[in-house]
């Protein structure tokens, strides 16, 4: 059995005999932005991250390291954002996947939660098929966790609770519930009025979409549990 599913973690032999035994390898995707006073700036990175280790345990893989920043110039005009061009964020995560598909990897499951990778991701996989022979499957992890919890997570927004409680079933030293700022009558206003694509700028000072029911880490559990059903 191994010790560890992270790729990183685990010596040269040990991970030849995984690819050997199955070369099926999961890729995380998610981003470095702002989630509001409550959540750290790797939010959408470790829930990515929370849902391909649970994934990696029931289907026998190995999570690969790519990187834990993706495209998302939108949020840019908030300090805690760091952004990517696309033909950098491309050329990143086709590399980290060639690598292992040179090493025997002939399967590879990328779970995306930032909306802003998708183009991207698709050209990506799209060239590791036709190009190396790579068998993709591109999964919006954080549409399926609105499917699974929206009803009862007031929907997926950002920053709002099915974000904070990815980031809770793994890190919950990082999350502030008591920092989330109830809405007032005039920033919903505000929201509504900037809700058009790009004016993330426009709205609240942090743009985050959150309630004060945001969750806690007993809440978080099933949500980990239930990315590797």
């Amino acid at each position: 059995m191994l010790p560890s599913r992270y790729f990183v973690e685990l010596t040269q032999p040990e991970i030849a005999a995984q690819l050997k035994k199955n070369p099926l390898v999961i890729l995380p995707a998610g981003s470095v932005e702002q989630h509001g006073p409550h959540l750290p700036a790797g939010t959408d990175s470790f829930a990515a991250n929370t849902m391909a280790h649970a994934v990696a345990e029931r289907m026998d893989a190995l999570v690969i390291p790519g990187t834990p920043l993706g495209v998302t110039p939108m949020h840019m005009p908030f300090e805690a954002t760091i952004t990517l061009a696309p033909d950098t964020y491309m050329r990143l995560v086709t590399d980290a996947c060639v690598s292992t598909a040179k090493h025997g990897a002939r399967y590879l499951l990328i779970l995306n939660w930032h909306e802003g990778n998708m183009p991207s991701l698709a050209l990506v996989a799209e060239a590791l098929h036709r190009e190396h022979a790579m068998t993709v499957l591109t999964v919006q992890a954080c549409y399926v966790a609105e499917e699974l919890y929206g009803k009862s997570c007031n929907g997926l927004t950002h920053g709002g609770e099915i974000e904070a409680l990815a980031v809770l079933a793994e890190r919950p030293e990082l999350v502030h519930l008591d920092r989330i700022e109830l809405p007032t009558l005039r920033t919903v206003t505000r929201w509504i009025a900037c809700a058009a694509p790009g004016a993330f700028s426009r709205c609240s000072p942090t743009s985050a979409r959150s309630r004060r029911r945001a969750g806690s880490a007993a809440h978080s559990t099933p949500l980990r549990r239930r990315a590797g059903a």
